[in-house]
């Protein structure tokens, strides 16, 4: 598949053309400090005991698990 190809399979379902529902793109994203450097999830204030980070609920391989929201 090209690149020409992937754009005309968004475009077209972002227009509402076609047969497709949706487009799930999986990604895999590295650090801007480059491979291997750290990243720093955003903390915000909270109630006693609780983390100080957005979490997220998320179903991988049919078990749920708890991932840090690093951006939204």
């Amino acid at each position: 598949m090209t690149i020409g190809d992937v754009y005309e399979q968004l475009r077209s379902a972002a227009g509402l053309e076609g047969d497709r529902a949706l487009i799930r793109i999986r990604t895999v994203y590295q650090p801007a400090a480059g491979d291997g450097a750290r990243i720093y999830p955003p903390t915000y204030p909270t109630d006693q005991g609780k983390p100080p980070y957005v979490m997220e609920a998320r179903v991988v391989d049919g078990a749920e698990r708890h991932d840090v929201l690093l951006d939204r």
